[in-house]
């Protein structure tokens, strides 16, 4: 998920065995007549980034996110959504600092929100989730854009041995 869409998850946004996002947070800056910019406001919008075809997605979770949200509600119970901060969902700018108090408090191992998208990615095709399908969950409208996302992490053995192959010529 983009960090614009998980700070605008609702409570009620999350079921059982999934998590249902279709809007997002959205900094608003006006060119004022002195050519001057206005002070940023922040609204959620019930609209996300990306994909405009396919528009709001369910996200399955995995026992882990399960428990990890479940844990999340339980550390912070009040407010509409789900990570909220004196009242107001957390702005995107602030999310990181957030996230690395929450994963202490959770006890699992900080990663920076975009991080976890790439590294999201990766694993999913390392594990030979089809790249249209990885495309289409991380709301790219051009799987061009996905394939910026995979990071190889390591060669392996079908491809050491045709690069072996290959460089012997």
């Amino acid at each position: 998920m983009r960090i614009s869409e998980l700070v605008a998850i609702k409570k009620t946004d999350i079921f059982e065995n999934s998590l249902l996002v279709e809007r997002s947070r959205r900094r608003k800056q006006y060119l004022n007549d002195d050519f001057s910019f206005s002070k940023p406001k922040y609204v959620i919008e019930d609209r996300i980034k990306g994909n405009k075809v396919i528009g709001g997605r369910r996200i399955n979770l995995p026992s882990k996110a399960k428990e990890i949200t479940q844990k999340t509600l339980e550390l912070y119970p009040e407010g509409e959504y789900l990570f909220m901060k004196n009242g107001e969902p957390v702005k995107g700018h602030a999310f990181n600092r957030y996230l690395k108090k929450a994963c202490e408090k959770l006890g699992i191992t900080y990663l920076p929100s975009h991080q976890i998208r790439f590294t999201n990615a990766t694993a999913l095709a390392e594990a030979g989730v089809k790249i249209n399908q990885l495309s289409h969950d991380l709301l790219h409208s051009q799987v061009s854009t996905t394939y910026r996302y995979i990071r190889q992490r390591e060669m392996d053995d079908e491809s050491k041995a045709i690069a072996s192959e290959v460089l012997n010529v």
